[in-house]
């Protein structure tokens, strides 16, 4: 594709991400959702035919849409936006001065750095090629462990033209490329407000805390199990099951056989999610949802992040589609569906605008419209294997985000996580750390579900939440730190995120005890969340 062109992959975009193309008008965007997912490069360009604005390309066997003319006007498409996680990689080969300006963290040294390096190689091979090249200048080694490793991790760097790479002729470095002279001064106002006193109005009320416990037992625990190539399955749970579930939250095998609950009624479900790639493989944990039935979105999800570099990294392939734990069947009623789905009646959702608003907040992000699903546990810290990956895109492990927030507040503190294990575990083998992300009580208003039931009484919609929060828990140091951001706002936004939240500081926020275990634990300090390496990074 052209450097101005945007593109969007056909057979997975929704009705509102293809009618921002220009060129395509609420007719064409029916018709190309009617035809998922079965585009191909052949039909899509007869369909095309004859268009001046859309082109099709083949991208790793995905078909994409692309207009020549960028995207229609408005907040949610600023092509100046950074890039995020949902976004075609960046070839590094054909990237230009403007496409990498909107790698977060990127100001204009970084950028003249690379294109530098760039025009002095000619042209790539392979992705070790660029590190090679990179490491050959003065300076490469910190550039690329700062600015290039962490995007190469989460596949937003790659080569995707091998028909260029493999037909270039690449030229040696002859000359040192510029050192960036400001190397933290982009990435620092990424960095949201220490203090919550500065930004209380912003915050959520305070809240009495909670200590509220659900057992693990068939009772308070229900499963579901994603297998490649065959997706999701509802079942009962095993002793053996319900052991592998307690590894998702800090040391839980060394205490009572509970997990913390965010709401002490019966509005909401435990929900272990396992993987595996085939039905001949056993299954491994990825995440623990406790799934609010009445929001429809989950009240926090808990899971690990391991450190994957050794592992293969697998990028949009993994990305493909969201998908329903239990599928909708026509003609249910509420209750039909309850007895079908062992109760997970998660409910999908598109981006869109909000069809009820209640948000009391009157800031820029309180009528946004939703752009995104919003990650909890993050898609790209599951891309070392594709089944896991994919069991990512449940509805059980998202909230109805903004795009602004969630490519850049959301997006830099995920990959953040991914950046701090790999600096801290390279002398010791504790290649993992914990994490919890959850939701506020507090929300915006609600934006429509695709799931409807015979019965008028029940709630169809999804909540929108009005902020988002994580805490990492370090194993190796025993500390814990936390943040919490407004879903809507950017860096630009005074008071977006608090940052450096200790986990007693979060609680009363929240109105629960996150790591009722950890409480009392000998040389684990719940009360500071500074983790001074953790905050450098970005």
């Amino acid at each position: 594709a052209a450097s101005n062109e945007i593109c969007i992959e056909v057979n997975h975009a929704s009705r509102q991400e293809l009618k921002a193309l220009k060129g395509v008008g609420s007719p064409l965007a029916d018709s190309l959702r009617a035809g998922q997912p079965r585009w191909t490069e052949a039909t899509l360009g007869e369909k095309l035919k004859g268009s001046t604005f859309l082109s099709v390309h083949l991208r790793r066997n995905d078909v994409w849409i692309c207009s020549n003319d960028g995207l229609v006007d408005g907040p949610m498409h600023d092509k100046h936006q950074p890039r995020t996680l949902a976004d075609p990689c960046l070839d590094v080969n054909e990237a230009t001065e403007g496409e990498l300006q909107r790698l977060s963290g990127w100001g204009s040294d970084e950028v003249q750095f690379f294109i530098r390096v760039q025009k002095e190689v000619k042209c790539f091979r392979h992705m070790e090629h660029v590190r090679e090249a990179v490491l050959e200048v003065h300076g490469g080694g910190k550039f690329w462990e700062k600015h290039i490793d962490f995007y190469v991790m989460a596949g937003m760097l790659c080569i995707s033209n091998t028909k260029l790479s493999n037909g270039c002729s690449p030229e040696p470095i002859r000359e040192p490329a510029l050192v960036p002279k400001h190397p933290k001064r982009a990435a620092n106002i990424l960095r949201g407000k220490t203090s919550i006193d500065e930004c209380i109005q912003e915050m959520p009320q305070i809240r009495d805390v909670e200590d509220l416990q659900r057992t693990f037992d068939d009772a308070n625990m229900h499963f579901a199990t994603f297998t490649g190539g065959a997706g999701w399955q509802i079942h009962n749970g095993s002793i053996e099951g319900r052991e592998m579930c307690k590894e998702l939250v800090p040391y839980m095998k060394h205490k009572v056989a509970a997990i913390t609950r965010a709401v002490a009624d019966e509005t909401s479900l435990g929900v272990c999610v396992f993987a595996r790639d085939s039905q001949n493989e056993a299954s491994v944990p990825l995440l623990y949802s406790e799934y609010n039935l009445v929001r429809g979105i989950p009240n926090f999800v808990a899971f690990k992040v391991s450190d994957f570099r050794a592992s293969k990294r697998i990028s949009s392939d993994c990305r493909v589609s969201w998908k329903s734990v239990c599928p909708m069947k026509n003609g249910e009623s509420h209750d039909q569906t309850d007895a079908r789905c062992h109760r997970i009646v998660d409910r999908p959702y598109e981006p869109g605008d909000l069809v009820y608003s209640k948000c009391g907040l009157e800031d820029v992000a309180c009528k946004q419209a939703v752009g995104a699903r919003g990650h909890m546990n993050a898609a790209a810290y599951n891309t070392w294997n594709i089944a896991r990956c994919r069991a990512t895109m449940s509805f059980l492990n998202a909230f109805p985000s903004r795009s602004s927030f969630d490519g850049v507040a959301w997006g830099n503190r995920e990959m953040a996580v991914m950046a701090y294990i790999k600096k801290t575990r390279v002398m010791d083998m504790t290649g993992f750390v914990w994490m919890t992300v959850g939701v506020s009580k507090e929300s915006d208003g609600e934006v429509q579900s695709s799931r409807t039931f015979t019965d008028t009484t029940a709630k169809h919609n999804v909540d929108v939440p009005k902020y988002a929060w994580s805490v990492l828990f370090d194993p190796r140091t025993k500390t814990a730190t936390g943040w919490m951001c407004r879903n809507g706002l950017t860096n630009h936004d005074p008071c977006y995120c608090i940052d450096k939240l200790s986990v007693h500081q979060l609680q009363r926020h929240v109105g629960f005890t996150i790591f009722p275990q950890l409480e009392g634990m000998e040389g684990v300090d719940l009360s500071n969340g500074s983790n001074d390496v953790f905050w450098d990074l970005l």
